[in-house]
């Protein structure tokens, strides 16, 4: 299945806010489109079949 790489990121920031309490949370609502490029930039570009879901460690 492919999916967009800024879905992904979208989901994945989304699901961060829902889960977040406190500063985490705070600083989750502010701009984060230096995040957006990091993640865009340095995480998508693994190859699909190398990735491994976030156990939310």
């Amino acid at each position: 299945m492919i999916v967009d790489a800024n879905a992904q990121i979208e989901q994945f920031i989304e699901r961060q806010r829902r889960e977040a309490r406190g500063m985490r949370r705070e600083m989750l609502e502010k701009d984060l489109y230096g995040t957006r490029i990091l993640l865009s930039k340095l995480l998508f570009p693994v190859p699909e079949n190398a990735r491994r879901p976030c156990t939310g460690v």
